[in-house]
């Protein structure tokens, strides 16, 4: 059953994120614009900066991330802006909360993706890549995180440490999707390729 339908006020819907509680939601769109809107009533209630868009698993914050390469954090009891970091040199398409919200992962075209750890608010772990990176996922115990880039390449990383841990071969070009399944065995992927692909990505084969 259709609840409500919605139309963007500014162009194509790029990201789009429900709060834990289901009461609002948010969706950033092309135009580098994310709005906040009352599930109930489908009421808008908010317009931020920024076209990526992640709430925290506590629902209590609210992050953006902007084509101009900044990362935007709001609370989301007002949306009143927290802080506003100059994060990457390029576009942020991708942003993920981790699933306790102590980290967050922004995924950017300039070649990096970086783990911010939210509690200590220490700088970030870099991961370098060899082509822009389109997509960044934390697995569900937030132990791992997994990147894709426009080339075709998913690689796997240590949360905590940064380290490269594994690389996932078979798509033929950009990687746009990445998902853990919850039992944190499978990793699903989508790409230009029109191939959906199914990894047991700790022996990085192919199902």
């Amino acid at each position: 059953k259709r609840i409500f339908e919605l139309q963007s006020p500014t162009g194509q819907v790029w990201s789009l994120d429900l709060s834990p509680r289901g009461d609002f939601f948010a969706f950033g769109t092309a135009e580098n614009f994310t709005h906040v809107i009352q599930t109930s009533g489908n009421q808008f209630i908010k317009k931020l900066p920024g076209y990526s868009v992640a709430i925290s698993p506590s629902g209590k914050s609210l992050a953006t991330s902007s084509i101009d390469g900044q990362l935007h954090f709001f609370e989301t009891t007002d949306f009143k802006n927290i802080k506003t970091i100059n994060a990457h040199s390029k576009s942020i398409p991708r942003i993920r909360f981790s699933s306790t919200g102590r980290f967050l992962v922004s995924a950017s075209l300039d070649k990096t993706a970086k783990i911010w750890d939210l509690k200590k608010k220490k700088d970030p772990i870099v991961l370098p890549h060899e082509a822009p990176v389109l997509m960044g996922t934390f697995s569900p115990n937030g132990e791992v995180v997994a990147t894709s880039t426009s080339t075709n390449q998913i690689l796997l990383w240590q949360t905590r440490s940064g380290q490269q841990i594994g690389e996932l071969k078979g798509h033929q070009n950009r990687v746009y999707a990445v998902a853990f399944s919850p039992q944190n065995r499978i990793i699903a992927s989508g790409g230009h390729d029109g191939k959906i692909k199914f990894w047991d990505w700790r022996e990085e084969r192919l199902l």
